[in-house]
Order: structure tokens, then C-alpha cells, then sequence
């Protein structure tokens, strides 16, 4: 199908509909997302198979099953929860409410904090 062409300024400009262009925009803007969501997925399996063996003790399981994961392994890094928030790109108050199950967190936050942590989002939930 051929569109409507005009020139300005020497450059060739294309004329098509507004449901066309918003479905171009559409396609670019998960192909971005889907970019991100890869070099999230990477960066934490680079992070994942450069970590020690995490074994824990039984007193540490109970202790994991009682507060959860993201805040049980901020504590075990040695990461107060400003530190892990501000690299995770989200607010203190946030990280709290998703330590205390009061928030789920999403996918690209809980994957962004397994990174920071060197842990498996697994490990987190």
C-alpha cells in the first residue's frame, strides 16, 4: 500500500491514519519495555551466577519464613532498606510496605531488588 508523501525542508514525510500511527507507537513502546524487561533478566542472572552458595541455617530458614524474603536477605547483605530502595529506583516507604506484605511489588521492582541483593526472585517471595 502506498501513502501519501510530502516534502518539507528537504526531508520526505509520510501521511497516514491516526489508528496506523498510534499502533506504530504502540509496537515501539513494547519493544522497549520487552528490551528492558532482558536486560533486567540478564543483569540478574549475571548477578546470580557470581554470588556465593547462600546455605542457611535452620535458625535462619525460621527466621526467613518469619519476616520474608526481601527483608531477610537486605539484612543478611548488611543493606539498610534507604540503601536498597534508593538502588532500586523506589521510596523507602515502599520497600517497607512490600517487607511487611503490604505491598506485592511488581515484577521489575522485585526483579530490580533480587539483583541488588544477589538472590533469585524466588528467594524473595
Amino acid at each position: 500500500m502506498t501513502r501519501p508523501t510530502f516534502e518539507l525542508d528537504g526531508k520526505t514525510f509520510v501521511i497516514l491514519p491516526q489508528d496506523d500511527l498510534e499502533r506504530l507507537e504502540d509496537a515501539a513502546r513494547n519493544a522497549l519495555e520487552e528490551r528492558s524487561d532482558i536486560a533486567v533478566a540478564r543483569a540478574g542472572l549475571v548477578e546470580m551466577e557470581a554470588r556465593p552458595d547462600d546455605m542457611l541455617t535452620s535458625e535462619e530458614v525460621l527466621r526467613l519464613a518469619e519476616i520474608g524474603g526481601v527483608k531477610f536477605w537486605r539484612e543478611r547483605r548488611n543493606m539498610s532498606a534507604a540503601a536498597v530502595a534508593d538502588a532500586a529506583g523506589i521510596s523507602a516507604g515502599y520497600l517497607s510496605e512490600i517487607e511487611t506484605g503490604k505491598k506485592p511489588g511488581g515484577l521489575k521492582i522485585m526483579a530490580r531488588i533480587s539483583a541488588i541483593l544477589r538472590v533469585t526472585i524466588n528467594d524473595l517471595v
